[in-house]
């Protein structure tokens, strides 16, 4: 390491650099932010993904409680209706 030339303290410290920042290298520095900046952009696009997804799912649901809502208010509208028959035919034999 401390000798002159090709195999000097210039040579193992660049060496050590180089090492330190390819990106081919998985377990070095370069690949470690090469990998982290791949899975933030992943993370990214899954965020956009799911969000535009939670809108639709909101929109279905709204229109099924829409629908739902109606069909409840329809069924109370029966039950009313068949209470007053039920009572009236029931008071009217005085």
């Amino acid at each position: 390491m401390f000798t002159n030339g090709l195999y000097g303290v210039f040579a193992s410290f660049d060496g050590i650099a180089r090492d330190a920042t390819t990106v081919t290298n998985p377990s070095s520095l370069g690949g470690s932010i090469s990998k982290y900046t791949k899975m933030k952009t992943k993370i990214g696009d899954d965020q956009t993904t799911l969000a535009a997804k939670q809108d639709v799912l909101r929109t279905q649901l709204v229109a099924r409680f829409a629908k739902l809502n109606a069909g409840v208010g329809q069924s109370k509208s029966t039950l009313s209706f068949l209470q007053n028959q039920i009572a009236a035919w029931n008071g009217s034999r005085n």
